[in-house]
């Protein structure tokens, strides 16, 4: 068995990365399937773990679930929950329980969520980092999605933000320390098939 978690700055190439190591290795990339496994343990819409995973603050976790489940949206929703509502707390367990399950049966690359933290010191487990500096990933999300680069800037902001909270919160640990991760990756210096290259001969 081998795992690959990769945690990322938004901006890094990311996405471009995750998928070409799933095609040099051929394992099992688990990013928004991730999500959907923890919204099917739950028996809850997906949206409602989204929200609760990437934002923890409550008035963010409140905003975003009354949109979820209002009108149509909450009759949609199913859960083991007779209310209707998901505890913070409740999502975080089924994530921890998800992310083992994942770990125990089979090779597979696991994106985001703290994913590392929670697999620990397991026997073949590589925690990747990717990074770069500020302006870099703003110019490459800026291309990337079609805007310009000062609200590139504040989005690459408010997504650090997110998961430095998020990380701190579920783990009480800072998102950016690097004993944390096993290789950290500049992908302003390194090219993505590089990086990729890096990652899948770490794994021979």
């Amino acid at each position: 068995m081998a795992i690959i978690t990769v945690s990322r700055q938004l901006g890094t190439n990311e996405v471009e990365f995750t998928n070409k190591l799933t095609n040099s290795l051929g394992y099992p990339l688990f990013d928004d399937r991730l999500i959907q496994q923890v919204a099917e343990e739950l028996e809850v819409h997906t949206g409602v773990v989204r929200a609760l995973d990437e934002r923890l603050e409550s008035g963010a976790i409140q905003s975003v679930l009354s949109r979820i489940l209002g009108g149509p949206a909450r009759r949609q929703l199913t859960t083991r929950r007779e209310d209707g509502g998901v505890r913070p707390e409740i999502v975080r367990t089924a994530l921890r329980s998800v992310v083992r399950e994942i770990a125990r049966r089979d090779n597979a690359i696991i994106v985001g969520r703290g994913a590392g933290i929670i697999l620990g010191d397991l026997r073949g487990l590589l925690k990747v980092r990717l990074v770069a500096p500020a302006d870099f990933r703003a110019r490459h999300y800026a291309r990337t999605v079609g805007m310009n680069f000062g609200q590139a800037e504040e989005e690459i902001r408010r997504s650090d933000n997110d998961r430095r909270s998020y990380i701190r919160r579920m783990f009480n640990v800072d998102w950016e320390e690097p004993a944390l991760y096993d290789i950290v990756i500049n992908m302003a210096r390194i090219e993505c098939d590089t990086a990729v290259g890096i990652v899948s001969q770490l794994m021979d």
